[in-house]
């Protein structure tokens, strides 16, 4: 059974317009960020912290490709 990450996340992120491999080059730089401050600092996150910055990224990339789509 295959399991998208966008199905995972849907009902927490709005996520329309962004393609699953956006999403998952997404999950792939807040997960290396989250690994490292855990490192680092033996910083802990939520699960709504998580969400947060990763909204944050699916964020930036509906503006990129808005501002794409414009010129």
């Amino acid at each position: 059974m295959e399991c998208l990450v966008s199905e995972l996340i849907k009902d927490d992120i709005d996520i329309e317009g962004v393609s699953e491999d956006e999403i998952v080059s997404a999950l792939e730089i807040v997960g290396r960020d989250l690994v490292y401050n855990n490192f680092i600092f033996g910083k802990d996150v939520t699960y709504k912290e998580f969400l947060e910055r990763l909204n944050i990224y699916v964020d930036i990339i509906k503006k990129c490709k808005m501002a794409a789509h414009q010129k």
